[in-house]
């Protein structure tokens, strides 16, 4: 359940910033992945999720005595939610002890509001702020986060379910960040909760010709990386997830892809492991991978300043 996610990425959290780190990342659906998949779901949608994942996670930190600010991306976006969602109930219990910021800060209520009536100015970082939780920054945002965590200075900031794996994608593409961005400062970032469900389909010259499979790439801090393959639940019916390997390091996603058809032995359907698995004298796994299977971050460890995405 969702409730449990935010439970296990507060404590897996709590456990990072126990070991002193200081740039954290939490990444897991904010919605059940048959409706993020479907084209029927927006973006206010899946924002509005992650911003009542964020509160809950918040809540956690409040019963610790914490003050956490949930920082949006900026403060049109900021204003929308907050206007959208009467959850702010300032001064009662765990309530008071979370504030809604945006990076780079600015005034409460529309303009039209600001000519007429005099608004209050939403500091991005507030002196008693004590965590910090970043929701629905885009790749050309990446650039403000990072200032926003130098003005944070010692104090945790977490970057929830911002898809890094998908923001650093972007970067080095034209007018988005540089790749400099991540070798320097977002190779820093320690995954503490970490659940990146994945779906694929491999088709194979025999019956029954296209094999779906999924699998999951989990992990909380200080754990070990896991690599989980989906099968069915016979006991009680639907599906669950039996563990297939576990690593030290965050493990390639065509990595994963390949163990998981590897424990379901899905070269034997597609003869690769028959007659040297040749077509035309070409290896079929270079024919079905490519040459080039990993992602130009996780190639260029070397030129990463940290380890610790990876860790």
């Amino acid at each position: 359940s969702f409730g449990m996610c935010c439970e296990q990425a507060y404590l897996s959290c709590k456990n990072a910033m126990a070991d002193n780190h200081k740039l954290i990342e939490v990444e897991f659906p904010p919605l059940p992945l048959s409706a993020i998949e479907g084209d029927a779901i927006g973006a206010d949608a899946v924002l509005r999720a992650q911003l009542s994942h964020a509160e809950d996670v918040a809540k956690f930190f409040a019963a610790e005595g914490k003050r956490t600010a949930i920082v949006f991306s900026d403060i049109v976006e900021r204003n929308r939610f907050i206007e959208d969602i009467s959850f702010s109930q300032a001064g009662k219990g765990k309530e008071s002890m979370i504030r809604y910021s945006c990076l780079g800060g600015g005034y409460k209520g529309s303009l039209l509001e600001r000519v007429w009536v005099e608004q209050e100015y939403v500091e991005d970082v507030k002196e008693d702020d004590d965590i910090m939780i970043i929701i629905g920054a885009s790749c050309q945002e990446l650039p403000d986060v990072r200032k926003f965590c130098e003005a944070a200075g010692d104090r945790p900031v977490i970057l929830f379910n911002l898809k890094l794996q998908t923001l650093r994608g972007d970067l080095g593409l034209p007018a988005f960040p540089p790749k400099s961005l991540h070798y320097d400062w977002l190779s820093g970032a320690v995954p503490a909760y970490f659940m990146l469900p994945r779906t694929y389909s491999r088709s194979c010259p025999k019956p029954p010709f296209l094999i779906n499979y999924s699998g999951c790439v989990f992990r909380t801090y200080p754990g070990k990386w896991q690599v989980l393959l989906e099968v069915p639940d016979e006991e009680e019916g639907g599906s669950k997830y039996d563990q297939v390997l576990l690593k030290e390091k965050r493990p390639a996603l065509s990595e994963v892809r390949e163990w998981l058809a590897d424990e379901l032995q899905l070269d034997a359907q597609d003869g690769t492991d028959e007659a040297g698995g040749k077509f035309f004298g070409i290896d079929l796994k270079v024919l079905r991978q490519g040459v080039v299977i990993k992602t130009w971050w996780e190639q260029d460890i070397e030129k990463s300043k940290f380890d610790t995405w990876r860790d």
